[in-house]
This record gives C-alpha cells, sequence and structure tokens, in this order.
C-alpha cells in the first residue's frame, strides 16, 4: 500500500544488483477511468521494466463510475507522494521519477504533474517528477472534433464511447445520452469568453497541416443551464483537461515524451501538447506511428518480435536516455 492505495512495483534483477539509486516509472493504466487495472496493462509494465532496467509501480486507482472524479486522480496523486517520500526504501533516486500513463491513465499522469507543480508553489520542498512520458493520452475536454476525431472516430471509439467515458468520470453516468451533445462540441457555449480563450489551446490551426484532416466546429444545442455549469467546471479543470493548464504551468514540466497513433482519436491531444511545450522552449519529444491504432504499446507488449514490440523498445530507449540527461 502507498498512500492508502494498492500498487504493483517491479524491480528488474539488474536493479536489485546495483547500489546506487536509480531511475523509477510510476505508470497509471488505462481504460477510460472506467475500467482496467494492473493486470490488463502488466505485459507493457513488464517491458518497461526490462526495457529500462528501472523500476516499475502502478498503483490500482478507483474507477467510475462508482467512484467518479476526483477519486481516481487523488489515489494516482497520494500513492504518488508517498512513493516518492519513500523513494529511498525501494532505492530509488528522487530526481529520476517518470510519470508515465497510457490513454485515461496518460490523462492522470500529465494531472498529477500539475498537480505537483501547484503544490510546490506554496511548499518547495515538493519535489517534482524528471519527466513524464504518456502514451496516446487523452489531455483535453473541450474539442470533441479535432482532425483525429474527425478521421478515426470510428476505427476504435465509436458509439461515442469517449464522450461516454468523460461523462462517467464527471459524475453524469446517469445522463449518457448527452454524449451525442458532447461528441458535436455542443457542450462548449460559444458566448462563453473562459472557454473561448481555452479553445485555442485546442483549436486544429495549431496541429500541424500534415496531421489535419477535419474543421474546426463548433455546433449549437441547447443544453440544460445546470449541466452546462458543471460541464463548463470540469472542461476548465486542469486535473481532467490538463492541456488548459496556464502557460507558467506548462512551462515548469520539465522534460516529455509522447507517443501517439495515427488511426487514433486521441492523436492530436498528444501532438497539441507537445506543439505547446515546444512553443514554450520546454523540452518535448513525438513518437508518431503511422499506421496505428489506439492501444498499440499494450499490443506490442503482448508480442515480443512484433513491429509494436519494436517500437516498444525505440519508445523505452527514448526515455531511458532523457531520464540520464534531465
Amino acid at each position: 500500500m502507498l498512500g492508502g492505495v494498492e500498487t504493483v512495483i517491479i524491480t528488474p534483477r539488474s536493479f536489485q544488483a546495483q547500489k546506487e539509486p536509480g531511475p523509477a516509472i510510476i505508470h497509471f493504466h488505462g481504460g477510460g477511468w472506467i475500467m482496467g487495472n494492473t493486470d490488463t496493462t502488466m505485459m507493457l509494465l513488464l517491458q518497461a521494466a526490462e526495457e529500462t532496467g528501472f523500476v516499475v509501480m502502478s498503483p490500482e486507482y478507483r474507477l467510475a463510475p462508482e467512484h467518479p472524479f476526483p477519486a481516481p486522480y487523488d489515489d494516482c496523486m497520494n500513492s504518488t507522494i508517498s512513493f516518492m517520500k519513500s523513494s529511498k526504501r525501494f532505492n530509488v533516486d528522487p530526481k529520476k521519477i517518470i510519470l508515465s500513463g497510457d490513454s485515461a491513465g496518460g490523462n492522470l499522469a500529465m494531472a498529477v504533474y500539475i498537480g505537483l507543480i501547484e503544490m510546490q508553489a506554496s511548499d518547495p520542498t515538493v519535489e517534482l517528477p524528471a519527466m513524464q512520458t504518456l502514451l496516446y493520452p487523452i489531455l483535453q475536454t473541450l474539442n470533441f472534433m479535432t482532425p483525429s476525431y474527425e478521421q478515426s472516430r470510428e476505427f476504435m471509439f465509436n458509439n461515442n464511447l469517449l464522450p461516454k467515458f468523460w461523462l462517467a468520470y464527471i459524475g453524469l453516468n446517469d445522463q449518457l445520452e448527452l454524449a451525442d451533445v458532447v461528441a458535436r462540441n455542443s457542450h462548449v457555449d460559444k458566448s462563453d469568453v473562459e472557454l473561448i480563450e481555452k479553445w485555442n489551446l485546442v483549436s486544429p490551426n495549431l496541429i500541424p497541416d500534415k496531421y489535419k484532416r477535419g474543421d474546426d466546429v463548433v455546433y449549437e444545442d441547447t443544453l440544460n443551464g445546470d449541466v452546462r455549469k458543471l460541464m463548463k467546471q470540469m472542461i476548465l479543470n486542469t486535473k481532467i483537461s490538463p492541456l488548459l493548464a496556464s502557460n507558467e504551468i506548462i512551462s515548469k514540466i520539465k522534460k516529455t515524451l509522447v507517443l501517439v497513433c495515427e488511426y487514433d482519436p486521441l492523436r492530436d491531444d498528444g501532438i497539441l501538447l507537445v506543439e505547446r511545450i515546444k512553443s514554450l522552449g520546454g523540452s518535448a519529444e513525438l513518437h508518431h506511428l503511422p499506421t496505428s491504432l489506439h492501444a498499440a504499446s499494450h499490443i506490442g507488449a503482448s508480442m515480443p518480435g512484433s513491429y509494436y514490440y519494436q517500437e516498444n523498445k525505440i519508445f523505452f530507449k527514448s526515455l531511458k536516455d532523457a531520464i540520464f540527461n534531465v
């Protein structure tokens, strides 16, 4: 248990044999905030440990809809803080801890990083992770019609599945019929100055032309006032939409490594993050798999010798190289 949360910790034999403290990866599993566990991502965790030689920790955080936001985030934050504070126990160098996650887990990883940055503002003793590594993450819930959503909606997440995941996460599991409204971006009030200001952070205009397929569109619909108010609060909450954090916060992320898949609605979230960090003078690297669907890294970890397995090796090598050059 770390921070009151059940966790899995993998320590490679090579790490056990070394005397000096080494790096560690804290990985949050994906599953749309509503499903998945460390078992479903175990092969990826094992490959991460094997390829890097680092300790890997992964928490069994609570899931929506039974435990909506902020419960999953709180579990990830609490287990992270506990692990960082007890790093000596695991022979881990506290200055070489990596926050990682896939899909919704990538969302949680960046949200936790942002949370730690905010904590450090009032408590300088708070240590920040050395970097974040995000695999096909969902990073914003403002624009569900980015070019990658328009191109790949039917490849993996049909029937508006991603909006349904988000609704369940924010406590609206009893109103999943609103998924159609969200999928058309009709949860966004075009007259709301705060939302439109943030829209500029997720506009397709920020995506390099080679990735573009769709148009920048907001549809008109009528939503219940209370529901729209709740949605606005959740959209603007950077623990749910970390990509919408301020430039001041984003610029404090030390290093970022992102993997995206071409045929994945979430592709552009990762691209937008990398482009933004670079525009702020930060360190960010993008790995783009041009023929892959969402969850390609999980496929690779389960198929040694495959194309996806080799891509995982390349990604983990980049992670390993980056952590020793922080």
